[in-house]
């Protein structure tokens, strides 16, 4: 039997709920992503996060959550920013 070899993904996940994070978690690892993930739940929390070297994906789940990326989004042309409905 062959070993599945799953594609790196670094994450910055912002979801304030537990339970939420790992469902999207979870989803990412079928879809056949190794996840390496930091959670956040506030903005304080999300700008330290940022400033740290690398560059993870962004995966966002709510409204506060999507507003809040979708600024960053327009100062970081590099930030890769990922939306996840509820």
């Amino acid at each position: 039997m062959t070993a599945i070899l799953k594609k790196p993904l670094d994450v910055l996940l912002i979801e304030d709920r537990p339970e939420d994070a790992k469902l999207i978690l979870r989803e990412l690892e079928l879809g056949g992503f190794a996840v390496n993930h930091v959670r956040v739940t506030t903005g304080a929390e999300m700008r330290n996060a940022l400033v740290r070297p690398g560059r993870p994906a962004s995966l966002v789940s709510g409204q506060a959550g999507n507003i809040r990326s979708r600024q960053i989004a327009k100062q970081r042309k590099r930030q890769r920013i990922l939306f996840h409905p509820r």
